[in-house]
C-alpha cells in the first residue's frame, strides 16, 4: 500500500491556513488603500505599499492553489491504493472546490486591483 507523505487532512489544514493568510493580507491592503485616501503627506508611499500587499496576497493564493492542485493530482492517481486499507476517506471533489474558491477570490482581487489602478491613474 502506497501511503501519501502526509495525511490528506494535514494538507487541507495547511492549505486553509495559507488561504487565511491571503484573506488577511488582502483585507489589510484594502484598509490601507482606504486610509491612504485621507492622508495629505506620504499618500503615494501608502498607496504603493498597499498595492504591493494586494499583489502579494494574489501571489500567495496562486502559488498555494498550484501546490494543492499537485497534491490533488497525486491523490487521484493513487486513490485506490490509498483507500485500500480504509485508513482515510478522501473527498477529492471537496478538495477541488477549495481550489476553485481560491481562483474565484483571486479573480475578485485582480478586478479590485484593476479598478483601483484605473481610479488612481
Amino acid at each position: 500500500m502506497k501511503i501519501p507523505p502526509l495525511h490528506p487532512q494535514l494538507y487541507l489544514n495547511g492549505y486553509l491556513a495559507t488561504m487565511k493568510n491571503m484573506f488577511i493580507a488582502s483585507s489589510i491592503s484594502l484598509i490601507v488603500i482606504q486610509y491612504s485616501s485621507k492622508l495629505k503627506e506620504n499618500r503615494d508611499k501608502f498607496r504603493v505599499m498597499s498595492l504591493l500587499m494586494l499583489c502579494y496576497s494574489i501571489y500567495i493564493g496562486y502559488i498555494s492553489a498550484g501546490f494543492f492542485s499537485v497534491y490533488i493530482e497525486y491523490l487521484e492517481k493513487n486513490k485506490e491504493e490509498i483507500n485500500k486499507g480504509g485508513i482515510f476517506k478522501i473527498r477529492i471533489s471537496e478538495f477541488k472546490s477549495w481550489v476553485t474558491m481560491t481562483y474565484i477570490y483571486i479573480a475578485l482581487l485582480v478586478g479590485m486591483l484593476s479598478l483601483i489602478l484605473y481610479n488612481w491613474l
